[in-house]
């Protein structure tokens, strides 16, 4: 058989040698290039080059620097590419992007998290210095409720195309079904004809397993009229013991599409994708290949600390590693289309999908008249009625062969659902996403509903193929019954826990209460033991169901925005602004991998208190039952019930030593402190040990450890390599509580790119050389040089610390 070796790319990274310029100008003066402009590469998020002032009198969140920004770039087409079409692609520019080519305007695009193409044929000079100008306005505030970055924060690309070529995202491939170890596919082809004239041709698509084995191919030979920019080719095949996709075994195909004219090979278009099939069950939940698969979702949002929204995919990578290894199976790309490259990596890592178009529809969420459809000038809702049709089919279009999407959601806690005729606007978008892709569900993040139900319609949800819910804990007498009366009122109807909140806290921050009554307030002044009782009172009833497919917990990530000044995030996550893992990374750990032993305790066992004062110890943990020594003395041995007793095929988990203390899906000791050591031992039924952790009260912080992701990387420009760095004491411990400031120096065939520490109050610019570390811990993210071959250099230093040093190859 045919082995696939090779991908032909038909894009061309076109992110080198731009400028910028911060504030406006006249085009004809921008194309001179004189006014201040200063080199950068893209993508590229300026507003991560100026220091924010906060708060913002509009927003009360941090004050960043928008406005208008102006990129430019000179380019030359060479004379090999005369006849062939020629056109540039942006994977995203946030926002209200118009883009001008030797003084002539191409287009517009005003949503900031979707591609768009401009065919540059006939505008561009061959062989000649063209002028390339991208104006990017971001300055009508606010505009979202997050941070969304302001330039051209994801990837350009240009391309050389023959005249008949395979429409960009012209290729749709649909298991239509599994039966008998048989995958039978439908596949359209789109294919567009530039030429003047008529042609014959030969379409053949050729289909490539996991391993590069060809395994089908199929061919149609038809005449493709002049000018004629959607031909489509619909065809059928079948495939024998295929692999197919799942979160456990993200197996992905390709398919080659080869345009064939006179014998020759004009056009290779290559399309990755999964064999799989998708139901959302009413009593089942989510069912693929058939089989039941409990969605365990956290959402993120589009940026990542101080790199802001202009993120190298391998940090998102880092992150998705962290989410994964907490037992997540499920990305909410909240609350937009995600860099097409997270989508790429959810395909392999096997993340499932929801994915998000928009935060709003017809009603502003800044708007002061809540309930009305009075549209102030700011964010997307001042262009919905012009542009979600063809944002949403662009993003369709783009997403549609990710085996990882397995549902759309058409928009998040969207007002509409506060009037009377709100459905109107949801059935249209679910009907959009039926036509594009009959093969995906839609849904909502609905809130609110029954909250306040004399202003909530439930027709607004009677158009959703599966019900999104948000929050529905706060929902009135939701949060003690949470899903059940909605169940009952519509058995029929499948259902999916859009958002809801999870264990909050701030990794080594360890808050006790402050006064005996009243409120607590925000998490971040309530005492750390009280953060998981809610989560886990939730999950409980969220695992214990399978008519609910499956929760996306708020956020898997922090975020910046949505918080009040002085804060950059909310600290809610497992994973940090700087991609660490907090306390409750170990809570969803214990729930969602049973398999295996996990035991974590908290808090350090530094606290500012007096010798004898009863601290709670808290402990996440899988294991049946876990015993807690503090300096050797026993403090008893405890197991939490879950699930409840029961019979047959119902999980017994219940059958510990000792019988179960709390149904709580955690454990909890009141220990006087003393220094010392904690440890938590985890035993398995029989009283063996199969886990254990230890915390030990830790001294000053004597030394500086450095540990990379990459010991080599490309010297393309573009690749990075991710160091954190800790500082422990002169035993080895993590010294929780250090603040220390270190000096991150680069030199040789790479550079810093940015320092993150996960403080969420920490406003240092990311594009320097010194920042403090958050809790003992630093991460620096460095890039190569482009074309410069050899070592990077990395030395980090401070005050009474020994210099560290690391070297990373690059070739």
């Amino acid at each position: 058989m045919e082995l696939h070796l090779v991908k032909q790319e038909r894009h061309e990274f076109f992110g080198f040698g731009w400028t910028f310029h911060y504030g406006d100008l006249d085009i004809h003066e921008a194309e001179q290039g004189e006014k201040d402009f200063s080199p950068v590469t893209l993508p590229h998020d300026w507003l991560m080059d100026y220091e924010a002032n906060g708060p913002d009198e509009k927003s009360g969140s941090m004050n960043w620097k928008y406005g208008v920004g102006i990129y430019r770039k000179e380019f030359i087409i060479d004379k090999s590419n005369k006849n062939r079409i020629i056109s540039l692609l942006f994977d995203g520019v946030y926002q209200d992007a118009t883009v001008y080519l030797n003084g002539e305007k191409l287009g517009n695009n005003y949503y900031g998290y979707i591609p768009f193409e401009f065919d540059i044929t006939n505008k561009v000079n061959i062989g000649e210095v063209n002028t390339l100008l991208v104006r990017v306005d971001n300055s009508a505030q606010p505009n979202t409720r997050w941070y969304s970055g302001s330039g051209i924060t994801r990837d350009v690309w240009i391309s050389s195309l023959p005249p008949i070529h395979v429409a960009s995202n012209g290729t749709y491939i649909v298991t239509d079904s599994l039966e008998n170890n048989i995958a039978s596919l439908s596949i359209t082809t789109e294919i567009s004809n530039s030429a003047a004239v008529d042609s014959e041709i030969e379409i053949k698509n050729k289909i490539y397993s996991p391993d590069g084995l060809l395994i089908a191919s199929m061919s149609e030979k038809m005449t493709i009229g002049a000018g004629l920019n959607n031909a489509l080719i619909k065809q059928n095949l079948s495939i024998r013991n295929a692999l197919l996709w799942s979160p456990e075994h993200p197996y992905m195909h390709q398919m080659i599409t080869e345009i064939i004219v006179d014998g020759i090979i004009e056009d290779q278009y290559v399309t990755p994708f999964g064999i799989r099939t998708l139901y959302f069950d009413a009593d089942k939940g989510l069912l693929i290949n058939k089989e039941h698969i409990k969605i365990h979702g956290m959402a993120i949002h589009n940026e990542a600390g101080q790199l802001g929204a202009a993120v190298p995919i391998k940090v998102w990578k880092r992150r998705f590693e962290k989410l994964k290894g907490m037992g997540c199976n499920a990305i909410r790309t909240a609350h937009n289309p995600a860099d097409p490259l997270i989508l790429d990596l959810m395909d392999t890592m096997g993340l499932l999908c929801m994915d998000e178009f928009f935060d709003e529809w017809t009603i502003c969420k800044w708007s002061k008249s809540r309930g009305t459809k009075e549209v102030p000038p700011r964010g997307y809702a001042e262009h919905f009625d012009r542009l979600h049709i063809k944002d949403s089919e662009t993003i369709i279009r783009r997403d549609r062969n990710h085996p990882c999407v397995i549902l759309w959601s058409v928009g998040n806690e969207c007002e509409e659902v506060n009037t009377v005729d709100g459905w109107e606007e949801m059935k249209e978008l679910r009907d959009i996403c039926h036509r594009m892709d009959p093969t995906r569900p839609v849904t909502e993040g609905t809130n609110m509903l029954a909250h306040n139900s004399k202003y909530t319609y439930e027709k607004f949800m009677e158009y959703q193929d599966v019900r999104g819910f948000n929050w529905v804990n706060i929902w009135n007498d939701r949060a003690e019954l949470f899903y059940e009366p909605d169940k009952i009122r519509h058995p029929a109807a499948p259902m999916v826990i859009t958002e809801t909140g999870g264990i909050p806290g701030s990794r080594g921050n360890y808050p006790l209460p402050q006064r005996r009554t009243g409120p607590t307030g925000p998490f971040r002044s309530s005492p750390y033991y009280a953060w998981p009782v809610e989560a886990s009172k939730h999950m409980r009833f969220i695992e214990t169901r399978d008519y609910i497919s499956g929760v996306f917990y708020w956020t898997g990530v922090d975020y910046m925005g949505e918080s009040p000044y002085p804060f950059r995030s909310g600290e809610i996550s497992p994973v940090d602004l700087a991609g660490f893992i907090r306390d409750n990374w170990y809570f969803y750990r214990s729930l969602w991998m049973r398999n295996e032993p996990t035991v974590h305790l908290l808090p350090h066992w530094n606290m500012d208190v007096e010798k004898g004062k009863i601290i709670p110890v808290i402990c996440y943990t899988s294991c049946p039952s876990v015993e807690l020594f503090l300096n050797g003395k026993s403090y008893g041995e405890k197991a939490y019930l879950y699930p409840a007793v029961g019979i047959d095929e119902w999980p017994n988990f219940d059958l510990t030593k000792p019988h179960a203390n709390t149904d709580d899906l955690f454990l909890s000791w009141d220990v006087p402190f003393e220094e010392g050591e904690l440890i938590a031992i985890g035993y398995d039924r029989e009283g063996h040990e199969i886990a254990r952790h230890e915390v030990r009260t830790f001294k000053e912080a004597k030394e500086i450890n450095l540990k990379c992701d990459s010991a080599c990387i490309k010297a393309d420009g573009r690749d990075i390599a991710q160091l954190e760095i800790s500082l422990t004491d002169e035993d080895g411990n993590l010294v929780m509580t250090a603040e220390n400031e270190l000096v991150v120096k680069v030199t040789g065939s790479g550079h810093l790119l940015v320092l993150e520490n996960g403080n969420s109050t920490d406003h240092t610019m990311g594009k320097c050389e010194t920042r403090k570390v958050h809790y003992g811990l630093l991460l620096a993210v460095i890039q190569s040089n482009r074309d410069e071959a050899g070592t990077i250099y990395v030395e980090v230093e401070g005050n009474g610390f020994k210099p560290r040093t690391l070297e990373i190859i690059t070739k």
